[in-house]
């Protein structure tokens, strides 16, 4: 009797104790009424970039505007980050409740952030200065070179392909530049053999440049995969949840081919 009476009380007491209808992280946003967002501060088509008009628009744009609407908030895109891994920081420190802006996902990153599903799947791939690449290749087999390349890889600071570089080549020497367009200009001009980064980017720098085009010679890695993904807070976990339903409903991720198709649209 004693036990029967003492489940009543509990049953009594679990059925007035309300329980939240919305998860913490969620409800925190919903009631700011805003949805802060990290992006880098230069642009990156067909990821984000200014209009001529200054509308700024691209794939992260479109993502961080749909989650927003499926909270119920506005969107505010905090640009100053300069580095993607400063983009990374101001998630971490809280002062963004989310990063999309071209963020790969590493497990340097992982050991601080939560990662959703990626919206963006492609391989890794290296743009080399065409006839650099034909001297290396005298006597060796193509593989070789890229496999034992031990000529100056260019990568840009403070990305995930930075520190993946070093694993990934060993005998490289790994140079740093603050901009992709830099050092694209420096594989093309040949003071630096190889480009270190997505294929998206390698290819555009190619479709970009038509009359230097022949300069390049491009080599995809279809043993690696760079997955592009929002980066969160690790005590963001049912907004993480949410953005991977998005993610999932709107046919996501996207392959390189149908990113560069979006390049040629306004």
């Amino acid at each position: 009797m004693r036990r029967a009476s003492l489940l009543l009380v509990a049953g009594v007491l679990l059925a007035s104790t309300p329980r939240p209808s919305t998860a913490p992280d969620i409800a925190a946003i919903q009631k700011r009424g805003t949805l802060r967002v990290a992006m880098l501060s230069y642009d990156q088509p067909p990821f984000f970039e200014r209009s001529a008009t200054g509308e700024l628009r691209g794939i992260d744009v479109s993502l961080a505007r749909g989650i927003a609407a499926s909270l119920g908030v506005k969107v505010v895109f905090d640009r100053a980050a300069a580095t993607f891994d400063a983009a990374a920081a101001a998630v971490r420190r809280g002062r963004d409740d989310i990063a999309v802006s071209k963020m790969s996902v590493s497990t340097a990153r992982a050991q601080s952030l939560l990662f959703t599903h990626p919206y963006v799947r492609m391989h890794r791939a290296l743009l080399f200065n065409r006839v650099a690449f034909a001297k290396l290749t005298k006597g060796r087999t193509a593989w070789d070179v890229v496999h034992r390349f031990d000529g100056t890889l260019g990568v840009v600071a403070h990305s995930s392909y930075a520190a993946e570089a070093r694993s990934l080549f060993p005998y490289a020497h790994v140079v740093s530049f603050a901009r992709w367009g830099d050092l694209v200009d420096s594989v093309r001009s040949g003071a630096t053999t190889a480009a270190f980064r997505d294929e998206l980017s390698v290819r555009a720098a190619v479709i970009d440049r038509p009359d230097t085009a022949l300069r390049f010679q491009t080599v995809l890695l279809t043993d690696t995969i760079d997955e592009i993904a929002a980066a969160l807070s690790w005590n963001e976990p049912a907004l993480r949840d949410l953005i991977n339903t998005y993610i999932d409903l709107h046919g996501m991720p996207y392959d390189a081919n149908t990113v560069l198709a979006r390049m040629s649209k306004p």
